[in-house]
């Protein structure tokens, strides 16, 4: 059972039947009971969502025989409506919110020019016509985040090992090769996102 349309972004189920037997909720906290639907009682949740028109991406991919060019698309003007959160990067590095209290309406307005926010908040109005507008439908902005493991190069294609860089050596098992000019092996890697590949893409 969903509290909404379940292609809805952001549906949620509130009760899971297996064999007829309740599975969930589990009733964890009789006194403070998981908050399920919030916010869902619209008729635009209870509508499945509109299809996009994908004949741009269907014609593109018979021109170039399903390996269009690898170009990225540069946008010096974007407005993004409907922001529900906007998190950003704070003192020390903590991720906080920027819309403190909750935007009344439809949310926030953020408009972004020459990749800096030029303004945050429910009364940004942009007035450039050639600017690339984006309804996020109560999405959220966050800042860019960064991740680390074992594998830190890049590769082409995943399921091609000669496509990638490798594992790294471990020097407790195997000899590291002299030109690493490190007999541990601690190798890095910074700014290891390979573009224009058809991984990327």
């Amino acid at each position: 059972m969903w509290d909404s349309h379940p292609l809805q972004l952001g549906a949620t189920p509130t009760h899971v039947w297996i064999d007829g037997l309740l599975q969930m909720p589990v009733p964890r906290n009789k006194h403070h009971p998981v908050q399920i639907g919030v916010e869902k009682d619209g008729e635009q949740w209870r509508r499945a969502p509109k299809v996009p028109n994908w004949d741009k991406e269907r014609n593109e991919t018979v021109l170039w025989d399903g390996l269009p060019p690898l170009k990225g698309s540069k946008r010096d003007h974007v407005v993004f409506t409907n922001v529900k959160k906007f998190w950003k990067r704070g003192l020390g590095g903590k991720i906080m919110d920027a819309l403190e209290d909750d935007t009344p309406g439809n949310g926030a307005t953020v408009i972004v020019e020459g990749g800096k926010i030029s303004c945050l908040g429910d009364t940004c109005i942009s007035t450039d016509t050639e600017a690339t507008a984006v309804d996020l439908k109560g999405g959220s902005i966050a800042a860019g985040l960064m991740t680390f493991g074992s594998l830190i190069g890049t590769e082409e294609i995943a399921s091609e090992l000669s496509t990638g860089d490798g594992q790294p050596y471990d020097a407790m098992i195997e000899d590291v090769p002299a030109i690493l000019n490190d007999v541990g092996a601690i190798t890095k890697a910074a700014d290891a996102l390979m573009f224009g590949t058809r991984n990327a893409l």
